[in-house]
């Protein structure tokens, strides 16, 4: 398969030309035309524009990059671009860009978690409800070895912080730092998200909400796991 250099050196020979005749021509040194043709370097968009009109080619000749039709009309790999050449760059310059884009997106892979409705204490543990529903996140986003699910919100305690309906991605475990939101269970309830506090071994929750008390000691609580992120549903 011939290389970008390899289409250079082939079509100067072509037009009968030693690369010192061709860089002068060309506007280049000797050297540049020699680097090129031996793969050390690539010209950048406009010397390839350059390279295409005097070599009375495409630049997708050049390049082997396949490009779309010109004003309707199919561009073979023969055809002039003394006309067409700025045109050409122009195209060669959007489809570099975003190929580069595309490349520069790395898509993590994704992986499925269950969404609870309802978590509860349980005989010796937790208690989830069967899953409402799956949804996906990042595998980068959470750890191994460790157990994730959503937690559809509900109520206002956390608003507008976390709405409900919002999904929150949940790590299970039974501490967490201090100021942290998690998923806590208080006198055996409903598990519910607040903010957590400690103070001299005592366990006291926020809500971000001012309608409710801000902040109050829980004597019974149970910490079901961290709050890693949450998702808001339209």
């Amino acid at each position: 398969m011939n290389t970008f250099g390899a289409k250079l050196r082939s079509l100067r020979k072509q037009k009968g030309l030693s690369q010192e005749e061709a860089a002068k021509l060309l506007g280049y040194s000797r050297v540049q035309v020699s680097n090129w043709e031996i793969a050390r370097s690539e010209p950048d968009i406009q010397a390839l524009g350059k390279l295409a009109e005097f070599y009375g080619v495409t630049v997708d000749c050049i390049t082997g990059t396949s490009l779309p039709p010109i004003d309707g009309t199919a561009t073979t790999l023969a055809e002039p671009v003394i006309k067409k050449g700025k045109n050409l760059i122009t195209r060669y310059n959007e489809m570099l860009a975003a190929k580069r884009a595309l490349e520069a997106i790395r898509v993590p892979p994704q992986i499925e978690l269950p969404i609870i409705g309802v978590v509860r204490a349980g005989p010796g543990g937790i208690a989830f409800e069967e899953p409402i529903g799956h949804a996906s996140v990042d595998q980068d986003a959470i750890s191994n070895g460790s157990r994730y699910f959503y937690l559809r919100v509900k109520g206002e305690s956390m608003s507008p912080e976390i709405m409900p309906g919002d999904l929150a991605l949940v790590r299970e475990q039974p501490e967490v730092e201090y100021g942290e939101l998690a998923v806590v269970i208080v006198d055996g309830e409903e598990g519910t998200i607040k903010r957590v506090f400690f103070k001299n071994g005592e366990v006291f929750l926020q809500a971000t909400n001012p309608s409710y008390n801000r902040t109050e000691k829980a004597d019974n609580v149970k910490i079901v796991g961290k709050v890693k992120q949450t998702v808001r549903k339209y």
